[in-house]
């Protein structure tokens, strides 16, 4: 399975430094949209959770690597989904080592389901469920129930549907078995172990990958910023392989990250002299300048250290604010996803918040709203509850959810198992970056295991994380 998906590279240079009745029927699955949950879940296909506004990322193609014939937990769920739902078994999960060629089936993230094409029963379920799986939903993500369910690819009737080329829609297969009597799906790992929307049942933030563990970056002293994919969660030194995502940015208090449009992944957002906000688009997955589009979305932001952007009302769209002289946060609220100027509203969402420099903003309870939060001289880090999204003063209850944190450049809240809520992290002064797990939600002290998640980041102001 060759990657297909077309690399758009930006460079950086800142100021700042199926049978035919299958075919027609998914030719429109981009543009046919359900109005509501009940539309999606029609008759004869699969119940459905409900969900939000957030959506996971497009599953980029990650073929067999290793041989661990082993059924993973996602794909036996699917598989029990489909046989409650048809009631026939299923073809399998695994295969042997030696047998055949690649395949996913040897590391049990594959299943084949049983769809005749001569039967016209099974055929009429077998469209009905690809149109399910490939429909974009209520709030206008396309193909939304394969992407909560980490689908990679699907193969049925001499054609292929591919998650990291999804614009292509159904084309050509001309593989050896032509998959007229089963259906094949595929899954990225995420889906493969359970991990997704669909199965976690919270509302996860954005990442540059759009699978909602957080990435680590570092701004180097060329203007490159460099980011280590998070391919394990939360465990110690959980990174995978690096690539290069900027250049030209040489100043970390103008770099932001934040998820402008709702589509599961971060923007990069730059913070210029002359008071414009700048940002590109993340075009999907974790590879190298992944940015396929620009727009400016602010004006008139002078210093950088007053500037922030979190999701406020759950909707997946990052909100920009604004930490003001006399300690009013004004907030702009984003109604209109990556686009010139996006905001359409207005609010004073905090009051007495004088000094930037201790304010930061991160979903804690993984309800998807950003909770506030004020690391006050002591180290004492106080947390105000987000229960009314965008409104003037949302904020109920407050706790302290840390102690000892006394230089606040160093602290970070990032989600790093993709589960919702935000771990906490310290950047110590000899590099290593340490994480506790955010075991508890909202609520005092909600920190379970640390472990040291990285090595050798000695500038706190140089690491990131989306």
């Amino acid at each position: 399975m060759p990657n297909e998906m077309k690399r758009i590279e930006l460079a950086f240079v800142l100021p700042i430094v199926l049978g035919a009745s299958l075919m027609a029927a998914c030719a429109s699955d981009a543009t046919d949209v359900a109005s509501s949950e009940e539309e999606l879940n029609a008759p004869g296909v699969p119940p459905a959770p409900r969900f939000g506004p957030w959506i996971d990322g497009y599953q980029p193609y990650v073929g067999q690597s290793g041989c661990d014939p082993v059924a993973k937990p996602g794909v036996i769920s699917f598989r029990d989904l489909l046989r409650s739902t048809y009631g026939r078994n299923d073809m399998g999960i695994v295969r042997a080592c030696n047998q055949g060629g690649t395949s996913e089936h040897k590391e049990g993230r594959a299943l084949d389901y049983p769809f005749n094409v001569t039967n016209s029963g099974q055929r009429a379920e077998a469209e009905a469920l690809l149109n399910w799986l490939l429909q974009t939903d209520q709030y206008g993500n396309p193909h939304a129930y394969s992407r909560r369910l980490g689908i990679m690819y699907i193969i049925w009737n001499h054609k292929i549907w591919n998650s990291n080329n999804p614009q292509a829609g159904w084309t050509s297969y001309s593989g050896p078995n032509p998959h007229t009597d089963h259906i094949h799906f595929s899954f990225g790992w995420p889906g493969a172990r359970g991990e997704t929307s669909w199965w976690r049942g919270v509302t996860r933030g954005p990442s540059l990958s759009g699978e909602g563990r957080a990435e680590i970056m570092a701004l180097h002293d060329n203007g490159d910023i460099q980011a280590w994919y998070n391919v394990a969660g939360f465990k110690e030194m959980p990174w995978g392989g690096s690539v290069t995502i900027g250049r030209g940015f040489s100043d970390p208090s103008r770099v932001r990250f934040a998820d402008l449009d709702g589509d599961g992944y971060s923007d990069i957002i730059a913070i210029q002299e002359n008071g414009d906000v700048q940002a590109w688009h993340n075009g999907g997955a974790f590879k190298e300048m992944p940015w396929d589009g620009a727009a400016i979305i602010g004006r008139d932001f002078f210093d950088p250290n007053r500037v922030r952007l979190a999701d406020l009302d759950g909707d997946g769209r990052a909100e920009i604010m604004a930490i003001q002289e006399n300690g009013d946060i004004q907030a702009w609220h984003n109604g209109g996803g990556f686009k010139e100027m996006p905001w359409d509203g207005a609010a004073i969402i905090g009051r007495g918040f004088l000094d930037p420099n201790e304010v930061q903003l991160a979903d804690l309870d993984g309800d998807g709203r950003a909770e506030i939060m004020a690391i006050h001289p002591n180290g004492e880090i106080q947390a105000w509850y987000n229960a009314g999204g965008f409104k003037e003063m949302p904020w109920g209850d407050s706790t302290i959810v840390g102690r000892g944190f006394t230089d606040p450049s160093r602290a970070r809240f990032a989600d790093l198992d993709g589960d919702g809520r935000a771990e906490i992290v310290a950047i110590q002064s000899n590099g290593d970056v340490q994480a506790w797990h955010n075991d508890g939600g909202f609520k005092e002290m909600p920190w379970g295991a640390s472990l040291v998640i990285a090595i050798g980041f000695t500038d706190p102001t140089r690491t990131f994380f989306p």
